[in-house]
């Protein structure tokens, strides 16, 4: 990821369902084949329990083009900051969220 890209930052809430759509970079050409992506946290770790990800790209229409899906419902014990990063197979950082997890009572 370049130097002054945007990094999403979402919250939600413990026990709350949610969903967004992060904006990945767009690929340099038509003509490549179809891009492959994973999604882990930025440390390398694989993605927590309860966070859950849609990398299809072609899904969605022409409104979500350049997007991937996050969706999940955290737990107490996932209260923190979880730093996620969307990543083509060569290892380049596409796109970055940080997700909240807030209490219950706020």
């Amino acid at each position: 990821m370049r130097k002054g890209e945007d990094v999403l930052r979402i919250l939600v809430r413990v026990s709350e369902r949610f969903r967004f759509r992060l904006h990945v970079r767009p690929l340099g050409s038509e003509a490549e084949p179809q891009r492959r992506l994973v999604a882990r946290q930025m440390v390398g770790k694989p993605l927590p329990a309860f966070l859950y990800a849609d990398l299809d790209m072609g899904r969605g229409g022409p409104k979500h083009k350049d997007t991937v899906k996050f969706w999940g419902v955290p737990r107490a014990e996932d209260i923190g900051e979880v730093h996620v990063g969307v990543y083509e197979s060569g290892g380049e950082c596409v796109g970055r969220a940080i997700i909240e997890v807030i209490g219950r009572g706020g």
